[in-house]
């Protein structure tokens, strides 16, 4: 078990104030170096080394990921994703499984897998797919159908899996490539996979699965859905929430549409008014206008958080309507944190930030504090020792999303694409966890 003993997180009045004694801290160090500091909770207290950066001398925990590799680093057993040269995707922590399950990218149009990673241990199982074992070449998890690229692999609320997948692939009936997207289900102990749904942005056919139109009325097709699988959730009940971009001409606006949990049916949830002559033109719902793309949508305790670029609203499922709740800054997957009565934000994919963020958004108060990639600290910061400039995951952390641990205390975040780390919340030191 690689969790050691936790943490009492500091107080928000008082947690900048507190010191742990010097010699906690950094013992074969000067303890001048490291007045205020709290010792970290991490197999590693990787602030405690003066040679930082130093391949030869710098703890395996604590050097960038290609160094910890070439240095022979291992940590937790099974699937190297490094090795199969894929790139962790969206997933969920499952607190009664104690995983985190995620969908892996092999690359566009190529077949991905999806993974679970046990965040007590850090061994690593394929859920499902076909990946690359180094010693025994493809190997497939589960029976079932191919998918294309997947992005995302999110719990239901029937305690399987929906994996959300995208690509494309050559259609005969028109002579060039369609753009697909897709919903499957997969039993998370078996791999089995289901597909429910299906898009096909160009030869829809005569498909039994629920398809929105772009509402052009001369010349109906179906609605662009985001790249590059884009914002996907599912929702409490079953439902499925993806975002769209405007397509045809005259074009939609930018919104959201939800697929029934069959897959039968489909409905926009929401959208900004369209183009003149579009049956869309004067949207659906209103308020406050999505930017240029839904980039991640959140449906916590029954509530429909839409991030755009910058914003963070609040959206009516029922009639659409949009409430703008503060300005956020950059877009990022939602975590409820009932301990704190506050949410925590994860980055998506770069380029929207130089690497990886981490924040705390206090919705009610309309206030987010980040801490990460932060040079000054805000006396009311929920977390105010932890600015990643005082510990060393700044030097590490560098993309995508996180989850925080049910112990309050840690978040698992993944590194370099294709690695997971371990970040003490109080004291934002990083270790390398899973690699």
């Amino acid at each position: 078990m690689r969790l050691l003993s936790p943490l009492v997180l500091l107080s928000l009045a008082g947690c900048s104030l507190i010191q742990g004694a010097r010699g906690d801290v950094c013992p074969e160090e000067d303890p001048a170096l490291h007045i205020g500091q709290t010792p970290t909770s991490l197999d590693v207290d990787c602030r405690c080394h003066a040679t930082f950066g130093n391949s030869t001398n710098y703890p395996l925990e604590c050097q960038t990921g290609g160094e910890a590799i070439a240095n022979g680093a291992e940590f937790g057993e099974g699937p190297k994703i490094w090795e199969t040269g894929g790139r962790i995707r969206g997933g969920d922590l499952w607190e009664d499984r104690g995983e985190i399950i995620v969908a892996v990218s092999n690359g566009s149009n190529q077949t991905g897998f999806v993974m679970a990673l046990d965040y007590e241990t850090g061994d690593r199982r394929i859920v499902s797919g076909v990946y690359q074992d180094p010693n025994k070449g493809l190997v497939e998890v589960g029976s079932g159908a191919f998918w294309l690229e997947t992005t995302h692999a999110l719990r239901g609320p029937d305690d399987m899996l929906y994996v959300y997948a995208h690509g494309s692939e050559y259609d005969s009936a028109i002579s060039g490539q369609d753009v697909i997207n897709e919903i499957w289900r997969v039993d998370p102990d078996t791999g089995d996979r289901t597909m429910i749904w299906q898009h096909k942005l160009k030869n829809p056919g005569n498909s039994s699965y629920g398809i929105c139109n772009n509402g052009n009325p001369d010349d109906p097709r179906p609605l662009q859905l985001m790249l590059e699988g884009g914002a996907f959730e599912v929702a409490e009940d079953g439902a499925f929430f993806i975002g769209n971009i405007r397509n045809g001409s005259p074009m939609p606006g930018v919104g959201l549409i939800e697929v029934s949990a069959d897959g039968r049916d489909c409905r926009v949830v929401s959208m900004n008014p369209g183009s003149a002559g579009n049956d869309y033109e004067n949207g659906v719902g209103g308020g406050f206008d999505f930017g240029l793309a839904v980039e991640t949508i959140n449906h916590i305790n029954g509530e429909l958080l839409v991030m755009d670029n910058n914003n963070l609203l609040r959206v009516d499922r029922e009639t659409g309507d949009r409430e703008r709740l503060m300005t956020v800054g950059w877009p990022g997957v939602l975590q409820w944190d009932p301990s704190r009565e506050l949410y925590h934000l994860t980055s998506i994919e770069p380029p929207y930030v130089a690497g990886g963020v981490l924040a705390t958004v206090d919705v009610g108060a309309e206030q987010s504090w980040m801490w990460s990639r932060c040079s000054n600290i805000d006396e009311d910061h929920p977390f105010a020792e932890i600015c990643l400039d005082g510990g060393n995951a700044e030097n590490i952390l560098n993309n995508n999303q996180g989850w925080v641990l049910p112990d309050g205390e840690h978040l698992i975040t993944v590194n370099d694409r294709d690695l997971f780390a371990i970040v003490d919340m109080d004291t934002a030191v990083l270790n390398h966890f899973s690699l």
